[in-house]
């Protein structure tokens, strides 16, 4: 495997999505900075992997800030609780656009919008509307998940397939990824 000079920063690491994506790149020979919240046995797989690992706290400005140094793009992915979602992600858009990252794909709900009832879809239209107005290229990848908010495979084969096309060329404009609910 050789490694390119890119760098991809991957949140969420060692979650249902972020760890097929880190290891999809590594696969691929991409050079990949894995952010994790707690270093565990997960954490461990993704280091033999080959996966720089660094721990942290995406509500932590100095802590992403330090992550995103030179990296070229970005997959962020906050926990489904919306609770602190809008506060994660001016972090990491500051902290993004600071470190000039070309693009970010980030992880959404599917129910995302600004009419919505509930607090959480909601809370990710908005989220997704920041990251918007960013000068990094945004992918936003809709997250199948149940109506109980467990993540099942589909998700994580969404994930692959949305974020490592993404993130390979971050310089190519593309559509987000549309697929049939499950």
């Amino acid at each position: 495997m050789t490694d390119t000079t890119e760098l991809f920063l991957i949140t969420g690491a060692t979650g249902k999505t972020g760890a097929p994506t880190v290891g999809l790149l590594r696969e691929r020979g991409f050079r990949v900075r894995a952010f994790v919240h707690t270093l565990d046995d997960r954490a461990t797989r993704l280091r033999e992997l080959g996966a720089e690992v660094v721990q942290g706290d995406l509500l932590n400005f100095d802590a992403v800030s330090s992550a995103l140094v030179g990296v070229s793009a970005a997959y962020f992915c906050y926990p489904i609780d919306p609770r602190r979602l809008l506060e994660a992600t001016a972090i990491f858009a500051q902290a993004a656009t600071d470190a000039n990252v070309g693009a970010v794909v980030n992880m959404s709900q599917s129910p995302a919008r600004r009419e919505a009832q509930y607090y959480g879809p909601r809370e990710h239209w908005i989220a997704e509307r920041l990251l918007d107005r960013t000068p990094m290229m945004t992918t936003h990848c809709v997250r199948r998940c149940s109506p109980t908010g467990s993540v099942g495979n589909g998700c994580a084969t969404t994930a692959r397939a949305c974020c490592a096309c993404r993130l390979e060329t971050p310089g190519t404009p593309r559509l987000p990824a549309q697929t049939k609910p499950e």
